[in-house]
């Protein structure tokens, strides 16, 4: 950027509401967020529907919607959680994502999620 008003910062700071906002240099953004979980009385803890997808509870576990689309709810657009966990340190994860996530992109963002855990280590 040229100035700091062109800065990623201050485009997302505009407020719009729209899905997709656009710099003044023609950038698109697409937001999204985490979705939040539920309560269930049943285990006693929060939760997130994977549709079976996932199958292991985990701190790594997440679905990300996007932001302004009608159903945004509803609208997840990427999920990653574990789906095996053994004694031997040994875990498997499943990754689903569609639009508007390159399958680099949507690696990138399950990645991290598992690289910010040892921080806290």
């Amino acid at each position: 950027p040229e100035e700091k008003k062109d800065s990623l910062l201050n485009v997302l700071k505009q407020g719009s509401s729209s899905f997709e906002r656009t710099s003044e240099f023609g950038q698109q953004f697409i937001q999204g967020r985490n979705k939040q979980p539920y309560w269930l009385e049943a285990i006693n803890a929060h939760s997130l529907d994977f549709n079976g997808r996932v199958t292991v509870p985990s701190n790594k576990n997440f679905q990300l919607e996007l932001q302004g689309q009608a159903g945004y709810h509803d609208n997840v657009a990427l999920q990653f959680g574990k789906v095996f966990d053994d004694d031997k340190n040994v875990s498997i994860y499943t990754l689903d994502f569609s639009w508007p996530f390159s399958p680099l992109q949507a690696f990138g963002i399950a990645l991290s999620s598992c690289d910010r855990k040892l921080a806290c280590a």
